[in-house]
């Protein structure tokens, strides 16, 4: 957070609607890989992530099992292959992880009350 020019609400800012939309279309289906993984308490990483393997955890084969049944997702998936975009990684995986982990812990304060 250093250089405020690389920051995320920068970086926003600098894109134009149509990156917006692609990179939402992307960070959608990515969260929605999360949640499934989540709510079914699985694993989210495999042993072997090259793409020529048969299995490559369950994060990155649902995303694939997205993109084949959503034309959307697999139209951006297959333009940012070899870009940065792809919300592939485990840290990207991660930080979704722990945004559900605040919002779930936000809902149970609420409900809980003080």
């Amino acid at each position: 957070m250093k250089n405020q020019e690389q920051s995320v609400p920068a970086l926003w800012l600098s894109k134009d609607d149509k990156n917006k939309t692609q990179y939402m279309i992307m960070l959608t289906a990515a969260i929605d890989c999360v949640r499934f993984l989540l709510r079914q308490g699985l694993s989210f990483r495999g042993h072997d992530k090259s793409s020529n393997s048969d299995n490559r955890g369950n994060y990155l084969e649902l995303l694939d099992f997205l993109a084949d049944y959503n034309e959307e997702i697999k139209t951006m998936a297959s333009a940012y292959a070899s870009s940065n975009l792809k919300l592939t990684s485990p840290k990207v995986q991660k930080e979704i992880c722990f945004a559900a982990l605040a919002q779930t812990l936000t809902y149970i304060m609420k409900d809980i009350g003080n």
